[in-house]
Order: structure tokens, then sequence, then C-alpha cells
């Protein structure tokens, strides 16, 4: 079975906050940016799910953080490593500028 992209709820709200900031302040070209990236991270990190800076461990879990590179956006993202096709998941999505505490592994 092939690894998937699961979001946390977290997640979506923060991605949807900001993409509606994004057209309350008419930034229709920054909406699509942020789109393109995250796909791009999306199917990046079903590929090379360690590339991210581990921040967090527990046991086999690793808790990762990532910057988008073409956005002042960055990821949190948890996966296991002993299953190597199991899911990865998405918990946090902050503006490079905000100071937030790390996630909780699930």
């Amino acid at each position: 079975m092939p690894r998937t992209v699961q979001r946390s709820a977290a997640f979506d709200a923060a991605v949807r906050a900001q993409l509606a900031y994004l057209d309350d302040h008419g930034r229709p070209d920054w909406i699509a940016r942020l789109r393109d990236e995250l796909t791009t991270f999306q199917s990046g990190i079903l590929t090379f799910p360690h590339m991210g800076r581990e921040r967090d461990r527990d046991g086999t879990r690793v808790l990762r953080k990532i910057g988008l590179p073409k956005a002042p956006f960055s990821v949190w993202y948890a996966d296991d490593e002993a299953e190597p096709d199991g899911p990865v998941t998405l918990l946090s999505f902050v503006h490079d500028r905000q100071r937030e505490r790390a996630p909780r592994l699930p």
C-alpha cells in the first residue's frame, strides 16, 4: 500500500485561515503560490518523508519541521520510521514570523 498524507484538523484550519486572509487582502497571486507550494510539498513528502529537520522523537515516531521554499511558511509533520509505507501526518502550518510551540506527536 503506498504512503499517504493525512492532514490534521489544526493544519487544515490554519491553511484555510491563511487563504482567507490572502483573499481578504486581494492577493490571488499569493493564494495560487501557496496552493502550488502545498501541492509540491505534499508530493515530495511522500517520496522523501525525512526531508524535514527532526525536532522531537518518541521511539520510531518522529516530529519534523520544514519551510516551504517559495512561501514564508513552515509545516510541522510526523511519521513513523517503523512504518515505511505508513502515513505522513501534517500537524501544523505557520507563518515563518509566528512563534508557536511545537505540536505534539500523535
